[in-house]
């Protein structure tokens, strides 16, 4: 026999069918009304369930209700993220591909980004952001081409990807500290306040990163991600990351005792320069050669030196002052350029020929973080000699020398010219 099924909750009849059709039917609930193929009668449509044979199809219990899922755990949580050593190869990827990006800028606007000078670093610092922020925020779905080669995503807590301004933020305060190390500081911001910016980007921020990428095991976040509220998983793995524990309190600990021994190491160096002779005389010859507006030095220090010869074993000691300045400008021929620098050093700083040389180096080329390229030429030589090529006799009386060598008309230099690095 066949029926005609009516689902109430439809109201549309459906039919006839056959009981191995019925076998095989779903979508028809415990109170569906059926009605014989041939049925007569005003009203034939009855509760399924009231047909001898259709009453086993119609009285089943339904499946049981499956529980929700249960949220992962924190084992399972964990296991999503992304390793220590995924991360670094995505983070290589992303530095050879801006490098590539730096290097081709190089090529083809050379002499205006030597021109830049100490404003190099900062413009490299915004491209790199404009790579990698638009593809670690939901733009880019959380990865970078890196991040994209290694099957690694960039999200929050719930496995969203982040927002602009939250992938801002992650982004700068990770490359930050590679763009301050070794940055020139343009004129007029060579302040206390702004070394000590610069410090505590370099020590400050540099180690915590490293430390909580490598030791932070529980979440695998760095600074940057903590400050970001975001995670480096797998790809699409998804959210469920809301049962994480926090980061061991052991490791502030560690960072606060480290930070607390790098402050006392640093008041003590203070102390030290404080009490440094000639600080002032090197302070005002850098802020002279800046001053010039053709360099931005680099460096100006003091220091011993020692030379142990090969031929006799012998071991010569003595003190030597460098000095190591960016040009802005390309590089003169011969040596104008360095003895143009010697002149201006010696005038702020004459202890400097008190030392046994002075070594001036100069670079003249392009630095914006993501590439560098630059060409150099140096001078080293004796207090006497430099008086000799400066002919700054005046200078002699200041430092002690005699007259004589200081006016000296004739000095072989082809040896320690021969010398000189390059």
């Amino acid at each position: 026999m066949k029926y005609w099924l009516y689902d109430p909750s439809t109201k549309r009849p459906a039919g006839p069918f056959a009981l191995e059709q019925l076998r095989g039917l779903a979508g028809f609930g415990p109170e569906t009304l059926a009605a014989p193929e041939n049925a007569v009668g005003p009203n034939p449509w009855k509760h399924a369930r009231e047909f001898p044979d259709l009453a086993p199809l119609f009285l089943a219990a339904p499946p049981p209700a499956q529980p929700p899922a249960a949220a992962p755990g924190p084992e399972a949580a964990a296991a999503r993220l992304a390793g220590f050593w995924p991360r670094v190869g995505a983070f290589l990827i992303d530095a050879i591909l801006l490098g590539g990006i730096g290097q081709l800028l190089g090529l083809l606007f050379y002499d205006q980004l030597c021109a830049l000078g100490p404003w190099g670093r900062p413009l490299g610092f915004l491209i790199a952001l404009a790579y990698l922020v638009p593809l670690t925020s939901a733009l880019g779905g959380g990865r970078t081409l890196g991040k994209r080669a290694l099957q690694l995503q960039v999200v929050d807590r719930r496995g969203r990807p982040l927002s602009a301004g939250r992938a801002a933020l992650r982004e700068s305060v990770l490359i930050l500290p590679s763009f301050l190390n070794h940055a020139l500081v343009p004129a007029g911001f060579n302040t206390a306040a702004v070394g000590t910016a610069m410090s505590i980007g370099i020590f400050v921020v540099g180690p915590t990163l490293i430390y909580l990428l490598v030791f932070n095991r529980r979440t695998r976040q760095g600074l940057h991600d903590l400050l970001a509220g975001s995670y480096v998983g797998e790809e699409g793995a998804g959210g469920g990351l809301e049962s994480l524990p926090g980061v061991w309190a052991g490791h502030y600990a560690v960072l606060g005792l480290f930070f607390g021994l790098m402050a006392l190491g640093g008041y003590y160096l203070y102390l030290k320069l404080a009490h440094f002779s000639g600080m002032t005389e090197m302070t005002a010859a850098s802020r002279d050669l800046q001053a010039t507006g053709r360099w931005v030095v680099r460096s100006l220090t003091r220091n011993a030196t020692a030379f142990k010869s090969f031929r006799t074993g012998v071991t010569t000691r003595g003190t030597a002052v460098n000095v190591t300045a960016v040009s802005l400008t390309p590089i003169q021929e011969g040596e104008k350029d360095t003895d143009e620098m010697a002149r201006i050093v010696i005038k702020a700083y004459p202890d400097a020929l008190k030392a046994d040389r002075m070594v001036v180096y100069e670079t003249y080329g392009y630095d914006i973080g993501i590439a560098s390229r630059s060409k150099g030429r140096g001078a080293n030589y004796s207090s006497e000699q430099w008086l000799a090529r400066l002919s700054t006799g005046t200078l002699a009386s200041t430092v002690g020398l005699s007259s004589s060598t200081a006016s000296a008309p004739a000095v072989d230099l082809s040896s320690a010219t021969a010398a000189a690095p390059r």
